[in-house]
């Protein structure tokens, strides 16, 4: 969970409804803890299980104890997001939960490590349908209230969770996680695509795509790496870089690449589909400060 205790100085989301998918543990987590601390109305938590050590109700508790006295409201569904009938049901639920939606993270995610050639192919689908199909399905059923909320001084926001491993090719051989990379590069171009698709209609979409960390996702990895004694980056500085594509303009923090749609943003018009409105941004000094 997030330690920082001031996201409300940092930016305020005041009357927002945001939906977090993966939410039960680490990134989106630890994201629906900056949202509650910054006022969000109410926070709509995703995952696929809703017991469990690793469940939304444990989620859920841990949420309840990190922010103490929060006005906002947790709402929780379980949903396995691989599967389009699945999708199909959450948007139904998070419909009848509340007529608009804010923000959406679409950060669930899933990975596989090992030799290509003996990858299974239902590891790739998992992979594949759950970091790629399911953003596109979440994004095209969702965008009705998305759409219906956003207005050009304050459009709706998309943040796709994307990793620098779309950006490179980090591993190969024994440890192979070349299904993962491409999936990753596949949501970045996603965000592009999105940012073009719903821009003109005041939802804006932007990609983070965090370094390497410690969560569930990775833990494997990392332990192969602690024998050679790899760096790696805790994610304290990821809630704040994550909610800041809501109100700010962005820009490079710490081990995060963040995608902006790459060179479209350089197009006229769309740089305001991408970021939204130009607010001034915060000094690098105050947020190295703050994280």
């Amino acid at each position: 969970m997030s330690r920082l205790n001031d996201f409300g100085g940092l930016f305020r989301l005041d009357s927002k409804v945001a939906v977090i998918t993966g939410g039960s543990r680490g990134i989106g987590l630890h994201t629906a803890t900056a949202f509650l601390q910054a006022g969000a109305e109410r926070v709509i938590l995703v995952a696929r299980k809703l017991e469990g050590p690793q469940g939304l109700l444990s989620a859920l508790g841990a949420l309840h104890s990190t922010v103490p006295g929060c006005r906002g409201r947790v709402s929780t569904i379980a949903c396995d997001l691989s599967k389009f009938s699945e999708v199909q049901r959450l948007a139904k639920e998070i419909e009848a939960i509340t007529c608009e939606v804010h923000i959406l993270v679409a950060n669930a995610g899933a990975t596989w490590g090992g030799p290509l050639e003996t990858t299974p192919d239902a590891s790739i689908s998992k992979v594949l349908d759950l970091n790629v199909r399911s953003i596109i399905n979440l994004a095209r059923l969702l965008a009705p209230l998305l759409i219906r909320t956003g207005i050009p001084q304050d459009p709706a926001r998309i943040i796709i969770i994307g990793a620098i491993a779309g950006f490179t090719v980090p591993f190969t051989g024994e440890n192979s996680t070349i299904v993962y990379s491409v999936s990753k590069a596949a949501a970045h171009h996603l965000a592009r695509n999105l940012a073009m698709e719903y821009g003109p209609q005041n939802v804006t979409c932007n990609c983070v795509a965090p370094g390497f960390f410690p969560t569930k996702l990775s833990n494997g990895l990392i332990d192969i790496f602690e024998r050679t004694k790899m760096k790696v980056w805790l994610a304290l500085r990821l809630a704040a870089t994550i909610s800041k594509p809501l109100l700010i303009e962005l820009d490079w923090l710490s081990f995060a690449g963040l995608s902006l749609a790459g060179a479209l943003g350089s197009q006229p018009k769309l740089q305001d589909w991408i970021y939204g409105p130009q607010i001034p941004d915060y000094q690098s000094s105050e947020m190295s400060q703050a994280t």
